[in-house]
């Protein structure tokens, strides 16, 4: 499909009005809120909803594995052109057509985002102002789902006279910002639903690659780090705060093992061997400390949650061994002290995949739209893109420019939210017709 000017500036305009529509419903994450009292994704799933079934996409009935946060799925079915009989396959008529196979596309972004505790203004204004598009969640990343699905809509609403033989996925998922729930409720129902009478390792997804328009500054990201999460709590003994000989102080013990994680820490930054050579260094912080009830009593537990940033080849096993091996180096407990390791959530890294079409397909339609070579790299943050991956899903991170993720002042750039519509048409006209 060539779009004229006019046609790009419109889809241009939807793009920022539709980041801002997004900007301006509340949907932060009640598991990042220390009362559990946040909206949630539900607004915004049903503004989504509504959106996609007006403009023509095919809803995806989905069983979240949390009813409180819901995701949303849809779909534009490509058809082949000349449609497939009863008895012949889609791949096999591509086949006798000289065509290559149907290739179907994914764009999968997130809808929740951080807390807005520490906003400076209004997080929910969706103001455009001196280029930008302000507030929580428009770079991380509205804008970028915004973009996928102006660019989407677009093949429907010309599927008559432009029509794509594969397939454009849509996944507005929960939950990114903490476990990923809403990106494996998709992956769950992909594999539900298709090659059911193949083992998993031989289930093919019915997607040929997968997009995650986080916002990476209009760079295509091919691999990014992983991170696991672990805990570690040190059990003294309660008793009054003038029962010196009773109590056994746990916050105070616990000094000794943040000191040795310190110096670990350091360690794993300048260790020359253990650096890669797109995603640099591994990294490790401590992340969260607990202990004590009052000022007045032995706190009898104190626990700290740490977090490893890990490279393709690490994984949880790796961090375990390292901990144990600082716990085994520290000084002989005293009576009355112990201490325990718990592993918990683990995201593995996003690698390359065997197979370049999809990261090649990205990196031509990144450089037609823009009129440059595009740029790849690594990432240093994690996105749902490593679960997909992992599934056999070639897949890339990339997205429009935008700062204050996280922060107190969030934007994004508006000629890049322009750029990035221009970016995902092209991919998707070179990519699924």
């Amino acid at each position: 499909m060539t779009t004229t000017a006019p046609c790009r500036a419109s889809l241009h305009d939807a793009a920022v009005e539709l980041t801002r529509q997004l900007v301006r419903i509340d949907s932060t994450s009640p598991s990042l809120s220390r009362t559990g009292e946040a909206a949630g994704e539900s607004g915004i799933a049903a503004f989504l909803v509504e959106w996609l079934t007006t403009r023509g996409f095919e809803i995806i009935p989905l069983e979240p594995s949390d009813p409180r946060r819901p995701s949303v799925l849809a779909v534009h079915r490509g058809r082949t052109h000349p449609p497939a009989t009863a008895t012949t396959t889609a791949d096999a008529q591509a086949k006798e057509l000289g065509l290559g196979r149907p290739r179907s596309i994914l764009f999968n972004g997130h809808i929740d985002t951080v807390s807005v505790s520490n906003y400076a203004t209004d997080p929910f204004s969706g103001e455009l102002r001196d280029g930008r598009v302000y507030g929580r969640g428009a770079a991380d990343m509205k804008a970028g789902l915004a973009c996928a699905l102006v660019a989407a809509a677009s093949f429907v609403s010309h599927s008559t006279s432009c029509p794509l033989r594969g397939d454009v996925w849509i996944a507005a998922v929960a939950d990114e910002e903490d476990a990923s729930r809403g990106s494996y409720d998709i992956l769950r129902y992909f594999e539900q639903q298709h090659d059911e009478d193949q083992a998993p390792p031989l289930r093919r997804l019915p997607i040929d690659g997968a997009v995650f328009p986080e916002p990476t500054d209009e760079q295509v990201i091919t691999m990014h780090r992983g991170f696991v999460w672990a805990t570690v709590c040190v059990h003294g003994r309660a008793a009054h705060g003038s029962l010196w000989e009773q109590g056994r102080d746990a916050v105070a013990e616990m000094g000794a093992f943040l000191c040795a994680f310190r110096a670990y820490a350091a360690a794993l930054l300048d260790d020359p061997e253990r650096r890669h050579p797109i995603l640099g260094r591994p990294s490790a912080h401590a992340g969260t400390i607990r202990g004590g009830d009052e000022v007045s009593t032995y706190p009898s537990e104190c626990t700290v949650v740490l977090e490893r940033r890990t490279l393709p080849g690490e994984d949880d096993t790796t961090f375990r061994t390292e901990l144990l091996g600082l716990l085994d180096s520290l000084p002989p407990h005293r009576e009355g002290f112990s201490w325990s390791l718990d592993m918990g959530t683990v995201r593995p890294p996003l690698v390359e995949h065997a197979q370049r079409d999809f990261q090649d397909a990205v990196m031509e339609a990144s450089s037609k739209a823009t009129g440059r070579p595009a740029a790849k790299t690594g990432g240093q943050f994690w996105t749902d893109a490593a679960l997909f991956s992992q599934a056999g899903v070639p897949s890339v991170v990339v997205g429009p420019h935008g700062q204050g993720i996280h922060a107190h002042d969030e934007w994004v750039e508006v000629e890049s939210i322009k750029t990035m519509v221009d970016v995902y048409s092209e991919l998707i006209q070179s990519f699924c017709a």
